[in-house]
């Protein structure tokens, strides 16, 4: 679905939101949608617990195509350069082009504790056992690398300049370079319970005693950090 406006001036700039908002269309789709829905342009993609992956026009209010992946889904899909990622429960990746046409399928080396994303080419997932995958999607799912954590991987992969960004053990962040190796690490004392996110030069994360930290993405150094009223 999308909203409209009651006659409130959107300021332009990415992901500006202004209230009030009325519904403007709806769209009914076959089972229930797997949160959250991924945006390329003027297409939704969405998954559902059913097995059903739909690509929508926003505009048009239409159902662009669907997929059955024949088996139930519990992840929403990733919206790769050029492709849209669906993981089948448990380690099998297929991979959609624009038209939703299957462009590969490949088995993950390892059961995945995060999501699988596609950044410069490559695919980079965590694992329960606290490893950091990079894969080569146009070599059938090649391992190019993979970086060992102190514990499990359990939030991210986020991106910037060139570089990858991660929560692994009880609290640390990770940051390494395209070629796998370690760039820097950052202890918060605490349990990361917001998944590290990137923009304007900085790395932001949140912990379970409630401090939203904002990290420099290069140094990994605390530029500050804000107490919130409860975990992020």
């Amino acid at each position: 679905a999308s909203c409209r406006n009651l006659g409130v001036q959107l300021v332009p700039g990415p992901s500006v939101v202004s209230f009030p908002l009325v519904e403007d269309g709806s769209l009914e789709i076959d089972g229930s949608v797997i949160a959250p829905a991924g945006i390329r342009g003027d297409v939704m993609f969405v998954a559902t617990r059913k097995g059903l992956v739909y690509a929508v026009g926003m505009t048009s209010r239409s159902i662009l195509w669907r997929v059955d992946a024949k088996n139930p889904l519990r992840e929403p899909p990733e919206i790769g350069e050029s492709l849209v990622y669906v993981r089948e429960d448990p380690d099998i990746l297929y991979a959609l082009d624009s038209r939703g046409h299957a462009a590969f399928t490949m088995k993950l080396p390892a059961l995945p504790a995060t999501a699988v994303r596609e950044y410069r080419g490559r695919l980079y997932f965590g694992s329960a056992d606290g490893r950091l995958f990079a894969l080569d999607p146009e070599a059938a799912g090649r391992t190019v690398w993979e970086f060992k954590a102190a514990g499990p991987v359990r939030d991210g992969p986020a991106f910037s300049a060139g570089r990858i960004y991660f929560a692994a053990g009880n609290s640390l962040i990770y940051a390494v370079d395209s070629n796998g190796k370690s760039l820097w690490t950052f202890d918060p004392h605490d349990a990361v319970d917001a998944a590290p996110a990137t923009g304007g030069g900085r790395v932001y994360f949140g912990t379970a005693a409630g401090d939203f930290y904002a990290l420099d993405e290069a140094t990994g150094k605390r530029k500050w950090v804000f107490k919130l009223g409860a975990a992020p």
